[in-house]
């Protein structure tokens, strides 16, 4: 099942993981060119269900993960920057912590879940070897 994004899906998909790699709260993070310039990405599982999102914080450029490792919040099913504390909802990317960037989003990486196999379908983004 595709996750939502505001990406135009690719016509042809790229490999990223075998789904058995991304466990229940899992993540993978990627390195990769988002609309030609240097970036990260990351893929999480939560309740399920796979979520992608480029790994720069809505409040500063920052990475997510740029203080802690993970990037699932532990109190509950969400994303969670690891400097500034403001967590995302995984459905949406758009922020739900109420002291400051509240309803601002995440950027939504298109991925596809099918047959056992994590794809990529992306028109923005282009995995770096």
């Amino acid at each position: 099942m595709p996750t939502q994004s505001d990406a135009e899906p690719m016509p042809i998909r790229v490999y990223l993981a075998p789904s058995q790699q991304l466990t229940e709260r899992g993540q993978l993070v990627l390195a990769c060119k988002y609309k030609g310039k240097l970036a990260s990405f990351f893929v999480v599982r939560l309740e399920g269900v796979v979520y992608g999102f480029l790994n720069r914080c809505v409040h500063m450029p920052f990475r997510l993960d740029c203080e802690q490792a993970s990037m699932i919040d532990p109190a509950a099913n969400r994303i969670k920057c690891s400097m500034h504390g403001l967590v995302f909802d995984p459905a949406t990317g758009a922020c739900q912590s109420p002291t400051m960037c509240t309803g601002e989003k995440l950027t939504s990486v298109f991925l596809h879940e099918e047959d056992q196999i994590i794809w990529l379908a992306d028109t923005h983004v282009a995995l770096i070897n």
